[in-house]
């Protein structure tokens, strides 16, 4: 694993990749690096004054409104809101599609447009774009009243589509994942409040901590995963909305 940047307004906050797939998609030109004018004329972002919890349904461009770290997160979050909007019938295929797939680039190349950034510069991997589009799909479909009980949900094979060799990044994006399952399973009410919060709100500082001793028990053994807050609302928000997906099927199906 190493480290590369997110840089939001000229700051730099830091998460980790793997090294593998960051290189290549530069390589495609894959690691987005989006600019829109000052007079583009976008709507204020809402982001600030909306609530933490229900449907996000703006499809109006992320503003980036400040030069924090937490400002970043924020962007970011409402750059996947208006990206699913925008594009609401990829939104699931990229939470499904395996991410070693010429299809998977294609579908994150398709969606990642400047028209979703009003104002500035953001620049960051497809991993966190991916992740940023599957917290707005969870939130879209489950943010009011999704399903918060999966005992009875059969265990979601997260390798179906992929080679027996995983590629590199894959690996690690199966792995957190599962992380994400185990999390959502051991306490979903709580891993669903996670995913509904705002980045750097008291609520999300008090779901993460609440949610802390299932982190430790759902990491699973022998992978070495680098985690920060937006990597573990991503992983989480990819476990509940697989979970919660499931769940909905199952119960749509019995009626």
């Amino acid at each position: 694993m190493s480290l590369v940047e997110l840089v939001v307004a000229g700051v730099r906050a830091r998460g980790s990749v793997d090294a593998h797939h960051f290189k290549r998609h530069f390589r495609l030109a894959a690691v987005i690096a989006i600019a829109a004018s000052s007079s583009a004329g976008w709507a204020q972002s809402s982001m600030g004054s909306s609530p933490e919890t229900g449907s996000l349904i703006s499809r109006r461009a992320a503003q980036i409104s400040g030069t924090t770290k937490t400002d970043a997160r924020r962007t970011t979050r409402e750059y996947g809101v208006c990206v699913l909007k925008r594009f609401p019938k990829y939104g699931e295929r990229v939470a499904l599609e395996p991410v070693h797939t010429d299809e998977y680039e294609k579908l994150l190349k398709r969606m990642v447009i400047d028209d979703c950034l009003s104002l500035g510069e953001l620049s960051f991997p497809l991993n966190v774009v991916r992740s940023s589009i599957i917290e707005a799909l969870y939130i879209e479909q489950f943010g009011r009243s999704g399903p918060t009980e999966f005992s009875q949900v059969p265990l979601i094979d997260y390798l179906a589509g992929y080679p027996a060799e995983l590629p590199g990044n894959a690996r690690t994006i199966v792995a957190l994942a599962k992380f994400g399952d185990c999390v959502s399973r051991n306490d979903p009410v709580n891993a669903r409040a996670l995913v509904v919060s705002i980045p750097g709100s008291g609520d999300e500082k008090q779901r993460l901590a609440t949610l802390s001793p299932s982190f430790n028990s759902c990491v699973i053994q022998g992978e070495k995963l680098t985690f920060s807050r937006s990597v573990i609302r991503g992983a989480v928000s990819e476990g509940l909305f697989r979970l919660s997906r499931a769940a909905s099927q199952a119960q749509a199906g019995s009626n």
